[in-house]
């Protein structure tokens, strides 16, 4: 157990130990935006039996490499996914499961979460169900679920957040054609991630130091102060929080100008399109969430433009995040008015049952939630939900700087704001969409709905401030199995840590042994056919008791 006055982090955004500026960037706005690549599943296969879907296999492997950032200094060292930062973004299809292999030759403990994805226990990336380096795991994912921007990251057990900072992040897009059909969003060249982060790295060497501070410096898709050449029509930009302890605040503005700020419209959140467009000139966004917001240069040719980060607007450093140039060149067709309804959201009703409530706070030196860290194994477990129940979990920040709160397994819906400095009005783009990371601002007490299904099984929530969530402020709930449920299912993944899916030696990958018998093993697990039956039937059990 760490001592908070003993570590150097960060208390909310206060800096508790002196870290050093990092090298002065004398190339900003000169380097073009890097893209991540598109990765290619290495085969595929297609079950014989019905209600069985196809398997995408994909490997990606934790390692080392080497960029040059500043000039005249030494590469930095980075150790990312396929030795990139980001790494290659995974664009899967709706009802289309994906195995992904994750090889660890990287230089400590590892831990995958897909941070978005309803999956099975032993396949969410549990904190303690680390591969050891020599090691990989296969971890298998659904794709049920609404399109929407996933993005998959490291979870290792008080390593997360200095295993994010050197560059294990990456994209996960779950595609949903029909979801968007007759919406014109811009597509194709036109939708673009955009991975924001800030670091802190050594004024001598130029090394990335570790995440103790909130970080002096801004980066997109692993480039520090990028420039992007649009075209002059609509873009949509999927925006990921990618930093380990830094919320920024984004606006839009013409030049070198910190006024008049440009519109733009959010069209979705961590859960997928939003309910309705949302016209906004500023977006807060902590660490981990996604929003996607469509940005229209129709008109603006010759301009240019700054996406900023308006809690520090001013700033050569930290005001600033990247620059468009908006070229003089005939548009390619596409995009177009958006819809005022992006899809239907069924709002839960709300329960009777009681409000079950968590503190984040410090208590004794340690980041805690309801005064338990993770490390008291026997303790952690601070809700039992059975399973297909409808809750109202209400969170409450006790202390100890601003918590991004992230649920595993369910997407949520922000019912309530008091106390704080935001008042009690709920931000459009949080009244119109699904959540599943909730900004909880200092003194404030935040509600939440939702439905605690597809799966029974022990799943964490915690802090996703990775500096506090290494230091202990995560927990766990456990989705109670109904015993009377009656369901048939052949398989059952009640256990993170079960043995059979453990992470193994590695030697190499045998393409030929993953088609003939690793990829029938998972579909012969059945762990994800027939989703919507077991939905349906978990509605239909609650409805009659």
């Amino acid at each position: 157990m760490r001592s908070f006055l003993s570590s150097s982090f960060i208390f909310g955004a206060i800096l508790i130990a002196k870290v050093q500026a990092s090298p002065a960037y004398t190339n900003k706005f000169s380097v073009p935006l890097p893209i991540p690549p598109v990765l290619t599943p290495l085969t595929t296969y297609t079950p014989s039996s019905s209600g069985s879907n196809p398997i995408d296999f994909y490997q990606i492997t934790v390692q080392q490499f080497n960029k040059q950032i500043w000039d005249g200094k030494p590469s930095t060292s980075l150790v990312g996914y396929n030795g990139m930062y980001p790494g290659p973004t995974i664009k899967a299809s709706r009802g289309r499961e994906i195995v992904l292999r994750v090889v660890n030759q990287g230089d400590a403990n590892s831990a995958l979460h897909l941070h978005g994805s309803a999956t099975v226990a032993p396949f969410d990336g549990w904190a303690e169900d680390m591969i050891a380096v020599g090691e990989y795991k296969d971890y298998y994912y659904p794709n049920f679920q609404n399109g929407r921007t996933l993005w998959y990251h490291d979870h290792a057990h008080m390593v997360t957040a200095s295993n994010v900072q050197k560059g294990q992040a990456g994209f996960y897009i779950l595609e949903d054609p029909a979801g968007e059909a007759g919406l014109n969003l811009p597509s194709g060249d036109f939708d673009i991630p955009l991975l924001i982060s800030s670091k802190n790295y050594d004024a001598t060497t130029g090394a990335v130091l570790p995440p103790s501070t909130a970080g002096d410096t801004i980066e997109v898709n692993g480039q520090l102060y990028p420039y992007l050449e649009v075209e002059p029509r609509q873009y949509r930009f999927r925006i990921l929080d990618g930093a380990a302890t830094r919320t920024f605040t984004l606006g839009m503005y013409e030049g070198n100008s910190t006024t008049g700020p440009l519109g733009f419209q959010v069209i979705a959140s961590d859960a997928g399109l939003m309910a309705s467009p949302v016209s906004a000139t500023s977006l807060k966004m902590a660490m981990g969430e996604r929003y996607e917001i469509v940005i229209d240069f129709t008109g603006l040719e010759g301009n240019t433009y700054k996406l900023r980060n308006t809690e520090s607007l001013t700033s050569d450093t930290l005001g600033q995040i990247l620059q468009f140039r908006v070229k003089n060149v005939t548009p390619t067709p596409g995009g177009g008015t958006i819809p005022s309804t992006l899809r239907t959201i069924d709002f839960l009703p709300q329960p009777t049952t009681p409000v079950k409530q968590f503190t984040f706070a410090i208590t004794n030196g340690q980041f805690t939630i309801n005064g338990k860290t993770f490390s008291d194994v026997n303790n952690r477990v601070l809700a039992n939900v059975p399973r297909g129940t409808t809750e109202i979990w209400e969170l409450i920040n006790g202390g100890g700087g601003t918590h991004p709160v992230h649920i595993h397994l369910i997407d949520f819906q922000i019912i309530s704001r008091s106390g704080g400095t935001g008042g009690t009005t709920i931000p459009a783009h949080e009244a119109a969409a699904l959540k599943d990371i909730v900004i909880l601002n200092p003194n404030e007490t935040v509600r939440l709905l939702a439905k605690y299904s597809p799966w029974d099984g022990l799943y964490m929530f915690h802090c996703h401030n990775l500096v506090h969530e290494d230091n202990e402020m995560m927990a766990a709930f456990n989705v109670t199995a109904l015993p009377d449920f009656g369901y048939p299912e052949t398989t059952r993944f009640l256990d993170p840590m079960d043995p059979a899916y453990a992470a193994q030696p590695f030697t190499s990958t045998d393409l030929t042994l993953v088609q003939s018998t690793t990829l029938p093993g998972f579909s012969a697990l059945n762990a994800y056919n027939h989703i919507p039956e077991i939905m349906e039937a978990l509605d239909t059990y609650h409805g009659t008791r």
